[in-house]
């Protein structure tokens, strides 16, 4: 009975230590899960805060390059149009300078052209009355001819009276022709100075309207060039702008593709990582 009741005693310690065992190793294994647990996530959430600030620096690097290269191209752009306001200006000045070139070369040719046009008609008016006094002078040497032979005839044939009178009349008609002619003479001399005038103020109007025109189609010239000029700097802004944008809407891509990545690579080795821990 005795060795009895101490099997029985020995059998109930057993499976009562049996059962503290148990709850101790559960009892263990439960507070190593807790503490795997708090473990795996303080580990997790210094990954995320990592990769957090991983990504935060790539982002920021990135959108610093990004306006590095647009402040590049809002410089380049800058240049660019700052040579192109300049050039306009160096043209436009060189325009004035032109136009006032030409206006100071019409007036000195204008007041050459006038000079030596004063100058032919002085020659001419001084030519005129030196031909217009030898003719007078002629004309005086024939008459005092005609009278002192008159004068004679008439002294010497004072007799003759029907002699005389014909005489007389010949000599009227002779000084009536030559009258007569040298009035055509004179009358010629004229149309031919007033000819020759109205055709050089004829020549000076048709030039002085071809110069107008010239210059009017000269503007008309300039302008439509400074339209095209404008035009095809305005299709050659538009070129590079569509560029730029092409350029920038790759780059951008390129680069959001980049980051979708990192993250697929960042989020796949954090699943790797909490799946080992797990």
């Amino acid at each position: 009975t005795r060795h009895s009741a101490i099997l029985l005693q020995s059998q109930v310690r057993r499976i009562l230590a049996e059962r503290r065992f148990r709850e101790q190793r559960r009892a263990a294994v439960t507070l190593q899960a807790c503490v795997r647990c708090v473990i795996a996530c303080s580990r997790f959430q210094k990954q995320r805060q990592a990769s957090i600030c991983i990504q935060a620096a790539v982002r920021c690097h990135l959108q610093q390059q990004e306006f590095a290269r647009q402040k590049s191209a809002a410089i380049k752009i800058q240049e660019w149009w700052r040579a192109h306001l300049k050039g306009r200006e160096q043209w436009l000045a060189y325009n004035i300078q032109r136009g006032a070139v030409i206006t100071i070369q019409a007036f000195w040719r204008g007041v050459r052209e006038r000079g030596q046009y004063q100058r032919k008609r002085a020659a001419a008016t001084c030519l005129q009355s030196r031909l217009r006094m030898v003719v007078a002078q002629r004309q005086f040497d024939r008459t005092k001819a005609a009278v002192v032979l008159l004068q004679q005839h008439w002294r010497n044939t004072l007799a003759r009276r029907r002699d005389v009178r014909q005489r007389h009349e010949a000599a009227v008609m002779i000084q009536k022709h030559w009258r007569r002619r040298y009035a055509q003479q004179k009358y010629q001399s004229l149309v031919h100075n007033v000819v020759q005038m109205q055709r050089r103020w004829r020549a000076n109007q048709l030039l002085m309207i071809a110069e107008r025109e010239y210059h009017i189609c000269r503007g008309a010239v300039i302008t439509l060039q400074a339209a095209v000029r404008s035009f095809l700097a305005k299709q050659s802004y538009q070129r590079t702008r569509h560029s730029a944008i092409l350029l920038q809407s790759q780059v951008r891509r390129m680069l959001a593709e980049r980051r979708f990545r990192e993250q697929r690579q960042a989020a796949v080795t954090l699943q790797a990582c909490v799946r080992c821990v797990i």
